[in-house]
């Protein structure tokens, strides 16, 4: 399933954990049944990790990286947005084990 972030949430900026939250609604439930789901953001200008935290980190709160990494796969994105996501994934991947452990 492809998702174009800029239909879902109206804006070239993905910016707001709103938006993220808006992006993680709109495919969850075939994420969950196993459906490879593709991220595209052709025509976006602008994303900051507050949006990633809320449509994707959230996701190691449930699912292992192996789980993730083959589920979801991001589209046209530049390579600073590359780097968001990478730290995005690190730092909830920390935050959510560290949870797990208490």
């Amino acid at each position: 399933m492809r998702i174009v972030i800029k239909s879902i949430i109206n804006s070239e900026y993905a910016v707001s954990s709103e938006q993220g939250e808006l992006v993680y609604n709109s495919f969850i439930k075939y994420f969950k049944s196993g459906a490879l789901i593709e991220l595209d953001f052709s025509s976006l200008k602008s994303t900051i990790a507050p949006f990633f935290y809320s449509c994707y980190g959230i996701l190691f709160k449930d699912y292992s990286l192996e789980e993730v990494e083959e589920k979801i796969k991001f589209l046209n994105i530049t390579n600073s947005t590359e780097i968001t996501i990478k730290i995005v994934k690190d730092i909830s991947l920390d935050f959510y084990k560290n949870k797990r452990a208490k």
